[in-house]
């Protein structure tokens, strides 16, 4: 254990702080997840709780009831060069926008769903070097594919969001997966079944689940 964070912190609960700086957001209630799937060592909504006050205690977050539900935490500047990301100097990292919020505590758990399944998950963040033209908000790598993830909460306009998913589409040999509400479920469907057979193949639109559309 690094002498930076005392022993109070355990290797479970920095590999929580990392997960927090990934998603930018996150609420408890995620993180009670992240704790059985991720690290096999579920806990009493008390024992999360108490993790992240620690996490809080030690500089690593910060916790708000910004939304309706269980509270949030977002990350520090040093849980960002925990997790590895270079921060810029004089770089301010402050509370999420609520829009950005939003889109951030619900894809943490879109990304419970790849891992469950054995996937790689890659987030926004460490994708900027490698995605110039659109950024993805993830990227799930299975053994014998990769598939980039798209989060569309609210129907973007339609020339903008077929421009966004060809551009996924000719950046790589990746497969594309949308999560959507059901606003930007049907607006989707449309761009997707008006693409060329050999792209429309790679793509797949999903219905968020209601126990994470929040």
């Amino acid at each position: 254990m690094s002498k930076k964070y005392p022993k109070q912190l355990s290797h479970r609960d920095l590999g929580v702080a990392v997960f927090i700086a990934e998603a930018g957001a996150v609420r408890l209630s995620t993180l009670a997840r992240v704790l059985e799937r991720r690290f096999q060592t579920p806990l009493e909504p008390r024992g999360v709780r108490a993790l992240g006050q620690r996490l809080v205690e030690h500089g690593l977050a910060h916790k708000e009831r910004i939304l309706e539900g269980p509270a949030i935490l977002y990350p520090t500047k040093e849980a960002l060069k925990l997790a590895g990301f270079r921060v810029g100097r004089g770089e301010r990292i402050s509370k999420p926008a609520l829009v950005s919020l939003r889109h951030s505590i619900i894809l943490a758990e879109v990304r419970l769903m790849y891992e469950f399944k054995g996937a790689k998950w890659i987030c926004e963040r460490a994708l900027r070097e490698d995605f110039r033209d659109h950024l993805p908000d993830g990227l799930a790598e299975f053994p014998d594919r990769k598939v980039l993830i798209e989060l569309e909460l609210t129907g973007k306009e339609s020339n903008r969001l077929q421009n966004i998913i060809l551009t996924n589409l000719h950046s790589g040999d990746y497969y594309l997966q949308y999560w959507t509400t059901p606003e930007s479920f049907n607006v989707v469907e449309k761009i997707r079944k008006s693409l060329p057979k050999e792209l429309e193949e790679r793509v797949f639109n999903h219905l968020l689940p209601e126990a994470v559309y929040v």
